[in-house]
């Protein structure tokens, strides 16, 4: 059909390409569906088990409101009405310490595997002093009041917490569910006495904590110095975050990290 060797060869080329996209086209069209399956088995396992977490905390935390007089209006029309404004004081740790271990289990819908852990953890924190809990003016003659002060661990999924004993200075406190945090709102909370915030000496808090969770773990170092030491069965981690552990050690039989922030 063709008289000159050169169209034969690029109708040949062109032929070839054509396929190879083709075949391309097609092997991306089941990647695709793979992720899109392996997507909706993590969600899954997430939504029966517990989804990824994000652990936060301890750290106190309390609620005031400012309140104060105002003149409005004008001429006749003057009269006082009362401002307010709404606060939130909050008291960080000033050393934070995790210890972690995770035991890992897979999870399979139809072909796919998801990896879920359970995690305990034992944190404790340490504060000095608790001045930043000591509310301001910032009206003349206003009133002030706060809440009870709230010792509080934020978590991503609080489906997920099976069992948490909590106890500040060596005194067993009762937990309760949320954290009455506007942003964090998912964990734990203990209310802790008004005393508090006035103490000089400062205060040691330990929690320890069992959560389960599905494929990610973060930590957030709160404390002005935090060190997390974290160790599990799992032989292929994945250490991603804007703190990679400064010691770390993998093998066939687990690993363990050890992060230092400061």
């Amino acid at each position: 059909m063709f008289k000159h060797p050169l169209f034969t060869k690029l109708a040949a080329l062109t032929a070839i390409t054509v396929l190879l996209l083709f075949g391309l086209g097609l092997i991306e069209d089941v990647v695709r569906d793979r992720l899109r399956y392996r997507s909706l088995t993590a969600q899954s396992v997430a939504e029966s088990l517990a989804g990824p977490q994000t652990l936060m905390g301890p750290m106190i935390h309390s609620a005031c409101v400012e309140s104060w007089d105002e003149e409005v209006g004008k001429g006749d029309e003057r009269r006082m009405a009362e401002k307010r404004r709404e606060f939130i004081l909050t008291a960080m740790p000033e050393q934070l310490k995790l210890t972690t271990g995770a035991a890992m289990e897979e999870r399979a819908r139809g072909l796919h595997k998801v990896n879920t852990y359970n995690l305990k953890a034992n944190v404790t924190a340490q504060w000095g002093s608790l001045a930043s809990l000591l509310p301001q003016s910032s009206m003349k003659n206003s009133r002030m009041h706060c809440g009870a002060p709230i010792v509080m661990m934020a978590v991503g999924d609080a489906r997920g917490i099976r069992t948490a004993q909590f106890t500040m200075d060596s005194q067993a406190l009762a937990l309760k569910p949320g954290t009455f945090h506007p942003t964090y709102s998912r964990g734990l909370h203990a209310a802790l006495p008004e005393s508090v915030r006035s103490q000089t000496g400062g205060l040691t808090a330990t929690l320890d904590l069992e959560l389960v969770g599905t494929e990610r773990l973060a930590i957030v170092p709160l404390g002005g110095n935090t060190e997390v030491l974290m160790t599990s069965s799992w032989p292929h981690p994945s250490f991603a975050g804007r703190f990679l552990p400064s010691e770390r050690e993998v093998s066939s039989g687990g690993f363990g990290g050890m992060p230092r922030y400061g």
